[in-house]
């Protein structure tokens, strides 16, 4: 291989790599790294090209642009490996409550009987931080394959709960919607979300609109009915 063709070819993997990282590192202080050994191989790229469209140009020796972008890569590539070895990344923030199990069941009164889905909370040490601003509720929806599940308005939802770091159980009594697909379907899906305090939620009627205002899923569970709470519903 021609001499300067072998030096185009060691700035340009010098340049894949830097755009590589710059990439990957952006936000980061380190990224000037990457952009520094990035133009030192735009430029030793340009300089091999046009000394090559242009031989009768005088410029200096090619050799810098052979043994400068190679020992800048291998810098570098030390350098990659000693800062993914010591720089220490700090551990994802737990969410603020999760879902710990689900149950659901046949209620009957006096003037009428109905499902509800049960569901035990767990509050995490990250609730504190958002139990000033935000309600948690459990809300349930059997899907439609005809309907957009964010657009579906058949949702049942409990009543708020504040956040805090502590177990809580949740009922949700099911409506006449939920519980005609679930005679149909035989599950439900259930979802812990947040949601600000300052927004009235009992005007929210989808998942889209939740999440429009702010409200941020948890967790979420699906969950089969039991054919015994099926039964007992129906008597």
């Amino acid at each position: 291989m021609p001499y300067r063709e072998a030096a185009s070819w060691v700035c340009l993997t010098m340049f894949g790599a830097a755009v590589y990282f710059i990439f990957d590192w952006w936000g980061q202080e380190r990224v000037l790294v990457a952009l520094f050994v990035g133009v030192i191989a735009l430029v030793g790229l340009g300089y091999l090209v046009y000394q090559h469209h242009y031989p009768e140009a005088k410029l200096p020796s090619t050799d810098i642009w052979v043994w400068l972008p190679l020992v800048l890569t291998w810098c570098f590539l030390g350098y990659v490996i000693y800062v993914d070895r010591t720089v220490k990344v700090p551990p994802a923030e737990p969410l603020p409550a999760h879902i710990l199990q689900t149950q659901m069941g046949a209620r009957k009164d006096t003037t009428d009987h109905y499902l509800f889905v049960a569901a035990t909370v767990n509050g995490s040490e990250a609730a504190g931080k958002y139990a000033k601003d935000y309600f948690i509720f459990i809300f349930c929806l059997t899907g439609d394959s005809r309907i957009d599940p964010g657009a579906d308005s058949a949702i049942d939802r409990s009543k708020p709960f504040d956040l805090a770091q502590r177990q809580v159980n949740i009922e949700v009594p099911l409506g006449s919607g939920n519980t005609s697909r679930i005679l149909k379907s035989g599950g439900i899906d259930i979802y812990l979300l947040m949601i600000p305090k300052d927004v009235d939620q009992s005007a929210l009627q989808t998942f889209n609109e939740i999440y429009a205002h702010g409200g941020k899923l948890l967790d979420h569970k699906a969950m089969g009915v039991p054919p015994k709470d099926l039964l007992e519903y129906l008597k």
